[in-house]
């Protein structure tokens, strides 16, 4: 990414470009066999999901059936050979994938001391991990979002350092991604959320609301949309949230901020439907990633979300988004709706068994709506008593964020460096 390299150049560090190298097919069938081992090791709401779903995917080359037929097998005895699977993984990932091979010299020649990955969960970065692994340097890695324990893929290898969130993303590091030793695992708040106290990313209100065609007087309500495939029918549920908010007192205007993966065309019908002064449509940014699907964010896009979040009064989504955390951070109420546009809540309710989730419902600091009638009453309350679930939202917010104050991202970096000075004065390998 342009942005990425510039920035990191303009510091004095050198930045050099590897290429995205994936796994050998040989490989990829055997880290399936691992990964299968872990979902039964750790058999969470979404891991029994996957493996529901792979169990009735149409099989159509030979080599499927046979990969089909030892996947099965894993049922049984997955649990107990997890461990072997997934060391018998990293050794011929580490002697059979060209691109750690090209990696481990790269380590050598520029004389590296120590590797921070990003995302235990992302597969570029594996390369980089698995040579660093080879060299016996210590490995530290983040673990990026709320979900990732419990709904992503084992880790590579055992990092010498985890850095999580706050304690509930500690504790499930310990259990779900199998972190034995909890002195491993370090809490430095989420870097993503220090954004909304940078002061060179905060508009006024006078300032956001004339750029969107707002009046600042007036509530503002931020509709977040999910991904198509898991609302299809989102059009019909915010035709209905727009009729809701005409009965609400105060006149309260409607910005929909579509999520990233999702786009205006979706919404051409309805926004004909509305012509209506108090809806603004705002986008979230396009992919910026090469092959990817991913959404690396600019300046723009993240002035627009920091002020999105800072000035809007209540955030409504449907089936438990993200930006429940980035509302809640901002002592801001939050509605989630967890039904379709048939009033069918099955789905919602399959996601509340989601290990992740199941704290952030128990904790009040957001409301569930699961038909009209709930959604309109919280939402009047939200508009006439915000404060209401203050004080269940601090306590949401400290658990699953830790220290909200902006120097997360510092924290992380005194933590790197740390446990990295740590071993160069003792000389003790520090991966398990």
């Amino acid at each position: 990414v342009p942005e990425f390299r510039s920035h990191f150049q303009s510091t004095g560090a050198e930045v050099v470009p590897i290429d995205d190298e994936p796994l050998p097919r040989f490989l990829r069938q055997i880290y399936k066999l691992a990964e299968t081992a872990y979902f039964y090791r750790t058999p969470t709401a979404s891991h029994r999901s996957r493996l529901e779903d792979a169990a009735t995917r149409r099989v159509s080359k030979p080599y499927n059936f046979a990969l089909r037929a030892a996947l099965g097998s894993l049922r049984w005895c997955g649990p107990t050979l997890y461990p072997a699977l997934k060391e018998l993984n990293r050794r011929l990932c580490q002697n059979y994938w060209p691109a750690v091979q090209k990696m481990r010299q790269l380590i050598r020649k520029s004389k590296v001391e120590a590797l921070f990955s990003t995302n235990c969960c992302e597969p570029s970065e594996w390369p980089a991990v698995l040579a660093a692994d080879l060299e016996e340097l210590p490995v530290i890695t983040a673990v990026t979002s709320w979900d990732n324990p419990t709904t992503k893929r084992f880790p590579i290898c055992d990092y010498a350092a985890y850095l999580a969130w706050g304690n509930v993303m500690r504790d499930h590091i310990q259990q779900y991604m199998l972190v034995s030793d909890v002195h491993r695992i370090h809490v430095t708040g989420a870097p993503q959320f220090d954004y909304y106290f940078k002061k060179e990313f905060q508009q006024s209100r006078d300032q956001f609301c004339k750029a969107h065609g707002l009046d600042p007087n007036r509530k503002i309500v931020v509709y977040s949309t999910v991904t198509p495939g898991i609302m299809p029918d989102e059009p019909e549920i915010l035709r209905t949230v727009y009729n809701a908010l005409q009965g609400m007192p105060g006149r309260p205007q409607f910005l929909v901020r579509l999520h990233p993966k999702d786009r205006l065309e979706r919404y051409g019908e309805l926004r004909n439907a509305l012509q209506a002064k108090d809806v603004v449509w705002t986008l979230a940014g396009k992919p910026k990633v090469n092959r990817k699907d991913q959404w690396c964010p600019d300046r723009d896009d993240l002035l627009r979300a920091v002020n999105t979040v800072r000035h809007g009064d209540v955030n409504i989504h449907c089936r438990y988004s993200t930006m429940m955390l980035d509302f809640a951070a901002m002592d801001k109420p939050v509605i989630v709706i967890a039904y379709d546009s048939s009033g069918d809540t099955s789905k919602a309710r399959a996601y509340e068994q989601y290990e992740h989730l199941r704290p952030v419902i128990e904790s009040g600091g957001v409301q569930v709506a699961y038909d009209q009638s709930e959604f309109e009453e919280h939402l009047y309350q939200a508009l006439t008593n915000p404060g209401r679930w203050s004080d269940a939202r601090a306590q949401l917010v400290i658990a699953q964020l830790g220290e909200l104050d902006g120097n997360a991202g510092k924290r992380a970096g005194e933590t790197i460096s740390r446990i990295i000075l740590d071993r160069l004065a003792s000389g003790v390998k520090l991966a398990a």
